[in-house]
């Protein structure tokens, strides 16, 4: 067994066999999550929105785009980080995650603070 074989082997043993099985499970229910809950939300149909997300459509459709960055890119990103393989990918998706989530979380504030009451008495964090 020559040395980058060697290498290869303890990287792979190091990487926990519970990790694998949670990032397992985990990609099959993103995707489902993906199809079931975004996807709709590619039409610009205002019945597909309804009369509530309708007029917040860029709102929504910042916090869809954020979030589906950040949910994607997550368990690819935790995959090389695990793995200690192709540490500049691991780096370069950790930067488009971080981006992915600040931009799914401005959406979700944006429509957050144009509900009104409709979301119930909720403040935002931030302010209680």
């Amino acid at each position: 067994m020559d040395h980058s074989a060697s290498a290869e082997y303890q990287r792979m043993e190091r990487v926990s066999w519970m990790f694998l099985l949670l990032l397992s499970l985990a990609v099959p229910l993103v995707i489902r999550f993906l199809l079931v809950y975004t996807v709709r939300y590619l039409s610009w149909d205002p019945q597909v929105y309804g009369d509530t997300f309708w007029p917040r459509r860029y709102g929504l459709l910042l916090h869809i785009a954020g979030s589906s960055v950040a949910i994607v890119t997550g368990p690819v990103q935790l995959w090389l980080g695990e793995t200690r393989r192709a540490l500049a990918w691991h780096r370069t998706l950790g930067t488009a995650y971080l981006i992915g989530v600040m931009l799914g979380c401005l959406g979700g504030y944006f429509l957050r603070s144009r509900l009104g009451t409709m979301g119930g008495s909720m403040r935002p964090v931030f302010l209680a």
